[in-house]
């Protein structure tokens, strides 16, 4: 058997670390995380969350030029590196990310009632502290870690 060093494999492939993977909890603060540091935008959402068959809501399309919620976790690298589908990770010719909200529902194992609590039209307030604050109760993370959280 011949062995060979990093730096000599990369020669022949390409080699690409593969990240640990995060648990629902560690995913859903990343992407607070990720909207807390857009805080001077104001977020858009997705219309009647609670209203649609879930079908179609799934099958709905959300591209991350869209100043959004979902937007934010879709343009995400860590996000990306860590399993969120997008059509620019599917292939290297597109010009702009996007996925279906299914995509999104399923990476982040949430429900419809959760996106809802998420990022719902109905939501007055979707500044983005207020949404990020909703994505880490959605985490289950408690009114302590929200609270550091805040003052973060």
């Amino acid at each position: 058997m011949e062995q060979k060093t990093i730096t000599e494999l990369e020669d022949v492939a390409r080699i690409t670390p593969v990240a640990p993977a995060l648990t629902r909890r560690q995913k859903l603060c990343r992407w607070a995380d990720a909207v807390s540091r857009s805080r001077h935008l104001v977020l858009g959402g997705v219309e009647h969350i609670e209203r649609r068959v879930l079908s179609s809501l799934r099958a709905e399309r959300v591209y991350a030029d869209d100043i959004s919620v979902l937007g934010i976790a879709i343009l995400d690298p860590d996000l990306q590196a860590a399993g969120l589908k997008t059509d620019r990770t599917l292939s290297p010719f597109v010009t702009s990310s996007s996925a279906t909200v299914g995509d999104v529902m399923d990476f982040f194992a949430i429900s419809q009632a959760e996106l809802h609590q998420i990022a719902c039209y109905c939501h007055v307030d979707l500044r983005p502290a207020a949404v990020a604050r909703r994505i880490r109760g959605v985490a289950g993370l408690g009114f302590l870690a929200r609270l550091a959280a805040f003052f973060h």
